[in-house]
C-alpha cells in the first residue's frame, strides 16, 4: 500500500522525529485522514496511531489471497478410531486453556488407553502445545489420529506427527522419545513393552533404567513382577525405588503379600463387653510390632517417621496397611472394607487414612 513504509519509518523512530505525514496514504483516505489530522483534541502520538490503525484495516481488506491453481491437496483419511464424547472434548479444552501440563499429560494417556482420538479442531492446538513440550509429541501424535498425520504435512513445526514409528523410536531415539515410545506400547502392547525393556536393561545405565521402569506406572501385571523382582538386585537405590513403586501396585506381589502378612500380625479382631455386659462388640486391636532387623516386607517402607503423630513403629504399620489391598482384610476379618474403615476411630483413628489410601490404590483390584 501506497505510504505504508512511511506509517513504518515513524513508528520506528517516533513523531518527534519522524512525523506522519496527513496526505499519506491512497487518495480514496486523504479525506478520512485529514479528519484524523485536524483533531485538536489528539496529540501527536494519538493521531499517528488512529491514522496507523486506519491505514492498517485498509491495508488488510485489499490484500488477495495466494492462487496456486496446480496445488491438489487429498483428504485425510478415514479415522480407524472414534473420537472422545463431547464431554472429554470440553474438558480437553478447559484444560487447554488453563495451561496445565500434568493434566493435558493426564488426558492424552487416558485417550490412548481408551483407544479414541480428539476431535479434529482441537488438533492445531494440541500440535501447538506439542512444539513447546517435548514430552508429550508422540502422545499428541497418537491422539490426533491420521487427521492429525495429513495436518502435520503443511506445517513443518508439526513433522513429529508423522514420526510415529516406535520401534523405530525406541532403537534409535533419544532418552525422552524412548519413554515415550516404551509408555506407548506399553497402552497397545503391554507383554511387547516388557520384552523390549528386558532386551535392552544390560545395556541401559542405572538413571535410564529407573526413567524407563516409571513409564510403567499405572499399567503394571502380574506377569512384570519376575522382571521388578529382579531390579530389586540392582546396586542403583533409584532403580529398587522405581521397582519398588511398582511392586506395591501389584496386589498379589510377593512384596505385597509380606506386607499383608506383616499387617495381619499387628492388626487383630477382639471382642468386647458393651451395654452393662449384655451385649458384644468387635473392635481393632492394633499393636505395632518393633521393627526387625531383616524381614522382607521392609522393602519400599520407611523406618523413621516424619511426622510426630506417629511413633517409628507405628510409621513403620501405617505404610503396611496403606500398601495392603482391602480384599485381603475383606476375607481376613469376613467383612466388607466399609465396615473396617468404621472401626478405625478412636486411638486407632490415626490410621484410617492408611486405609483409605489402601482402598483408592486397590480399588480395581
Amino acid at each position: 500500500m501506497e505510504g505504508w513504509n512511511d506509517i513504518i519509518n515513524t513508528a520506528l523512530l517516533g513523531t518527534e522525529k519522524r512525523p506522519l505525514a496527513p496526505q499519506v496514504g491512497p487518495e480514496a483516505l486523504q479525506q478520512a485522514m485529514a479528519q484524523i489530522a485536524t483533531q485538536s483534541s489528539l496529540d501527536k502520538e494519538e493521531q499517528f496511531l488512529q491514522l496507523a490503525a486506519l491505514a492498517f484495516n485498509v491495508r488488510q481488506s485489499g490484500q488477495k489471497p495466494l492462487h496456486q491453481p496446480t496445488l491438489k491437496a487429498t483428504p485425510a483419511a478415514a479415522e480407524t478410531q472414534p473420537y472422545c464424547s463431547p464431554r472429554a472434548a470440553q474438558v480437553l479444552k478447559d484444560i487447554l486453556e488453563e495451561g496445565s501440563q500434568p493434566l493435558l499429560t493426564l488426558w492424552l494417556d487416558r485417550c490412548i488407553a481408551a483407544k479414541q482420538i480428539a476431535t479434529p479442531e482441537l488438533i492445531p492446538i494440541l500440535f501447538n502445545r506439542a512444539t513447546q513440550h517435548k514430552d508429550i509429541r508422540q502422545a499428541v501424535a497418537t491422539t490426533c489420529g491420521r487427521r492429525g498425520q495429513w495436518l502435520s504435512r503443511f506445517n513443518p513445526a508439526w513433522e513429529f506427527s508423522t514420526a510415529t514409528d516406535d520401534e523405530q523410536n525406541w532403537q534409535t531415539g533419544n532418552l525422552d522419545q524412548r519413554k515415550a515410545a516404551l509408555k506407548q506400547m506399553r497402552q497397545q502392547d503391554p507383554a511387547k513393552a516388557r520384552e523390549w525393556l528386558e532386551q535392552s536393561w544390560p545395556q541401559e545405565n542405572a538413571n535410564t533404567r529407573a526413567e524407563l521402569l516409571k513409564q510403567l506406572d499405572g499399567t503394571t501385571q502380574p506377569e512384570d513382577e519376575p522382571f521388578l523382582v529382579n531390579a530389586l538386585n540392582e546396586k542403583s537405590q533409584k532403580v529398587k525405588d522405581a521397582a519398588i513403586s511398582l511392586l506395591q501396585q501389584l496386589p498379589a506381589s510377593s512384596l505385597v503379600t509380606a506386607y499383608a502378612a506383616a499387617a495381619a500380625s499387628m492388626v487383630t479382631l477382639k471382642k468386647e463387653k458393651a451395654l452393662l455386659g449384655l451385649s458384644t462388640k468387635t473392635t481393632l486391636s492394633i499393636q505395632p510390632a518393633p521393627i526387625p532387623e531383616k524381614a522382607a516386607w521392609l522393602s519400599g517402607i520407611d523406618y523413621l517417621s516424619p511426622n510426630k503423630i506417629y511413633q517409628d513403629e507405628q510409621y513403620v504399620l501405617y505404610q503396611l496397611i496403606q500398601h495392603t489391598p482391602p480384599a485381603f482384610w475383606e476375607q481376613h476379618f469376613a467383612m466388607p472394607p466399609a465396615e473396617i474403615l468404621k472401626m478405625f476411630t478412636g486411638p486407632h483413628e490415626k490410621y484410617a487414612s492408611a486405609f483409605a489410601k489402601s482402598i483408592a490404590q486397590f480399588k480395581a483390584a
